[in-house]
């Protein structure tokens, strides 16, 4: 029986051995599922389509369709599907094109387990990972996205309210509220009030 909760991946690539080995790397980790792969963008597509995985991890360059056009496709047909964009190449224009279309990663295919690991998770909680790329071409690092609770509790932390009183007026528990706490203040790299204000000042919540 498949288990509901695993973070369903779909690979494309147009050399087999990548698409074996993120899947032989995913195999071995829990929480992962690969539902489906695909050697060019015209196969990955269709089958995108059908199989609706929670992330497609697509090659930038590949025969038919380039994941670029997968991902504009999905964009504009308003799907659910996140995709992280992978290639050999740091090339700016592409990065850029990626960001604007609405990928929620772009990683290199030297990327360590433990990274691709990390951002799956991140991207699987609605987070865009651009990180690296931070380092490599200074680009600004795209809004995070909030969930409905996360914006709830920001708005409350923003009037100064504690923990305890936005656990109280919320009906949830203080853990919960401070589990929330961590992910806003991870996501918008602040850890206090002041700098909470200051983000807002200049960034939308998402």
């Amino acid at each position: 029986m498949v288990n509901e909760t695993k973070i369903k991946i779909f690979i494309a690539d147009d050399h087999q051995i990548i698409i074996d080995g993120i899947s032989l790397l995913l195999m071995h980790e829990p929480g992962f599922e690969v539902v489906g792969s695909a050697d060019n963008g015209a196969k990955a597509y269709e089958r995108i389509i059908l199989l609706k995985p929670d992330i497609a991890i697509l090659d930038i360059k590949m025969p038919e369709l380039s994941g670029l056009e997968i991902l504009k496709n999905l964009t504009e047909q308003k799907s659910p599907v996140k995709v992280v964009l992978l290639t050999m190449h740091k090339n700016n224009s592409y990065i850029q094109e990626a960001i604007k279309a609405g990928a929620y990663s772009y990683l290199f295919k030297n990327v360590s387990q433990e990274d691709l690991v990390k951002t799956l998770q991140l991207v699987h909680s609605g987070m865009k990972v651009f990180t690296e790329l931070q380092e490599e071409s200074n680009l600004a690092n795209p809004k995070p996205f909030f969930s409905k609770r996360e914006k709830e509790i920001f708005n409350l932390v923003l009037t100064g309210l504690t923990s305890k009183q936005i656990s109280e007026k919320l009906i949830i528990s203080q853990f919960t509220v401070n589990s929330h706490r961590k992910n806003i203040n991870r996501k918008t790299q602040c850890n206090t009030l002041q700098q909470l204000q200051k983000w807002v000042e200049t960034n939308k919540i998402n």
